[in-house]
């Protein structure tokens, strides 16, 4: 091999890493904008006045009168297990009892998707995903 065809060959493979670093550091940049599930958490009101706040990590949350809830809602006619929030790669809602919920005041939801700013209506209780 010439010298010539190893500074060419150099040249591609330099610059080949460059742009490999380059998309590397784009899609960090990319993940840093998103909130981490760490800054996430859950402000839960009754008739409006804070009741309790709690911070989103990843698991289930499950919600209602029952003492195997995590989020315990006290209250006559709220069942012993009424719903649960899904922290994985999104924050999802879902009703575990026939009543409904609401998703910023959209009624009669059973399941959906939840995000930061999101009301979720159960009961007299409001529950809002907040930003740390």
């Amino acid at each position: 091999m010439s010298p010539k065809e190893i500074m060419i060959l150099n040249l591609i493979f330099s610059s080949s890493l460059g742009i490999v670093a380059l998309m590397l550091l784009a899609g960090s940049l990319r993940r840093s904008r998103r909130p981490k599930r760490e800054d996430l958490f859950l402000s839960v009101r009754r008739d409006g006045v804070l009741f309790r706040k709690i911070p989103l990590k990843t698991g289930r949350y499950r919600i209602g009168r029952g003492r195997e809830c995590d989020i315990i809602l006290e209250g006559r006619g709220i069942p012993l297990m009424a719903g649960e929030f899904v922290a994985d790669k999104g924050l999802s809602f879902r009703t575990l009892s026939e009543y409904s919920a609401t998703k910023n005041r959209e009624r009669g939801l059973r399941e959906f998707e939840v995000a930061p700013g999101d009301e979720v209506g159960l009961f007299n209780y409001s529950l809002c995903v907040e930003k740390a």
